[in-house]
């Protein structure tokens, strides 16, 4: 059975003539890689390097507690982030490639203090700031000439720093896991 499975994925991945990979360059994509920047493009400069850009907003509303009425105001936190790579693509077949995408996410998250009760105070506090630096294995597959899905796995190098000047920041090595919620996809023009 095990050498059945390497010879499927031999087969699978045996370098394929130029005649029957795909160029993809100069071509532009909308859509987006992660969830966390949901707008976004790439563009193939070539077709074995290209460009990811995304950006994201998240709305947070938090009662504010010093309007003392029975219409009660909301404060909104805005959280950013965005989202920059570049996907090497290291197999190319028709309609699949493997790639490697080495990135970088910068997020920017409001935070605040005290407790959203009818007589507690709600304070901003600061902007907690985190810079990700990423490297992804991944495949996109193109299931029509001008769409595409993508996939990707890898390890993440998290650093944060906290909305307070007295807290330090925090390093952290994570993973980005393959799941559903992950799928990604570009419509090309």
């Amino acid at each position: 059975m095990r050498r059945v499975l390497w010879m499927l994925i031999l087969v699978l991945f045996l370098p394929v003539p130029a005649a029957q990979a795909a160029d993809y360059a100069g071509r532009l994509g909308v859509g987006y890689f992660s969830t966390e920047a949901p707008i976004g493009f790439r563009y193939w400069v070539s077709s074995r390097i290209g460009l990811d850009a995304g950006i994201g907003f998240d709305s947070r509303d938090v009662p504010d507690s010093t309007v003392v009425s029975t219409l009660r105001k909301e404060v909104v936190f805005t959280d950013f982030t965005m989202d920059f790579g570049l996907p090497m693509n290291l197999i190319m077949r028709s309609r699949t490639n493997l790639f490697f995408r080495p990135g970088v996410v910068i997020s920017s998250r409001p935070t605040y203090y005290g407790n959203p009760g009818p007589t507690s105070d709600i304070r901003f506090r600061g902007k907690e700031k985190s810079m990700d630096f990423n490297g992804m294995i991944g495949v996109e597959f193109w299931l029509w000439d001008h769409f595409s899905l993508s996939v990707a796995e890898g390890v993440r190098y998290v650093l944060t720093t906290p909305a307070n000047p007295d807290e330090d920041s925090q390093f952290q090595l994570t993973h980005r896991a393959l799941t559903l919620s992950n799928v990604g996809f570009h419509f090309y023009f």
